[in-house]
């Protein structure tokens, strides 16, 4: 399960932030923004469902250093203009803690300045935008990408596989001893 890590990452990097705000509140409110309607809801709603098992089996150990979690979902619907706003719901007036969310690189990049500019962690599991995370300097960003880049580098790719300059026409099947018999 890919959002556990994400979900326990988070907790452990917003901890920190949250020394002052913790002592006063027990529960951690993770906010959720995906696209539970609309054509890319298969991805949001399986999404939803993995945050809320994780979140689920966190909690039934007795939670992160003692305190629960709470998942406070937002539908973006695919749209943009939907999703900016559930952004500004979820950090401006929800006050969760750190979002998890989108599934679609142009929704993400409307609402990328409202998590940037209120210091509060985004962590991107589905969206495979580079420019998700170029857009601010790594250093400062408050910007984090899980799912791999839409562009892969050279150094991405295994070895083994062939380069178009380095493949024949009609490459043939590698062969075994028992291929090897049969010819």
């Amino acid at each position: 399960m890919r959002l556990f890590p994400c979900i326990a990452a988070a907790a452990a990097a917003s901890t920190l932030m949250l020394s002052s705000v913790t002592a006063l509140a027990q529960t951690v409110r993770i906010g959720f923004i995906a696209p539970l309607t609309g054509g890319s809801s298969d991805f949001g709603i399986s999404a939803r469902y993995g945050a809320e098992l994780a979140i689920n089996e966190i909690n039934e150990v007795g939670g992160f250093m003692g305190r629960k979690f709470e998942l406070v979902v937002r539908d973006d619907k695919a749209d943009p203009a939907t999703g900016f706003a559930a952004s500004q719901d979820l950090v401006l007036k929800e006050k969760v803690h750190f979002t998890i969310g989108f599934c679609n690189t142009g929704v993400a990049m409307k609402s990328l300045e409202v998590f940037q500019k209120n210091a509060h962690v985004l962590m991107v599991p589905c969206s495979q935008g580079t420019a998700l995370t170029k857009t601010y300097p790594a250093q400062s960003s408050y910007i984090f990408r899980v799912a791999p880049r839409t562009s892969p580098t050279r150094s991405s790719w295994s070895p083994r596989w062939p380069t178009a300059a380095s493949s024949p026409a009609s490459p043939s099947l590698p062969t075994t001893p028992a291929t090897a018999k049969a010819a």
